[in-house]
């Protein structure tokens, strides 16, 4: 077998590579749940269970208006 030959053996087993992973990517999208099942099983215990003392967010829930509750902050911060 010669260099050429090689070569282009080598590139087609790469892009191969990279195709079945790309199809083993994408078998991931057909659960919509896949990110958040990952997500909580990654999450520590009690993760922002503390919104659920936070006055702004009660007041939110129990509103009968339709609206959007923005919580921003750093990971890990305290509010």
């Amino acid at each position: 077998m010669d260099q050429k030959t090689r070569t282009e053996a080598k590139d087609r087993e790469s892009m191969e590579t990279k195709y079945e992973e790309s199809l083993r990517w994408l078998d991931r999208l057909e659960d919509p749940d896949y990110e958040y099942k990952t997500n909580t099983d990654l999450r520590q215990p009690n993760t922002c269970t503390w919104i659920f003392g936070n006055a702004k967010y009660k007041h939110w829930y129990q509103s009968e208006s339709s609206s959007m509750l923005w919580v921003v902050g750093n990971a890990g911060e305290i509010a």
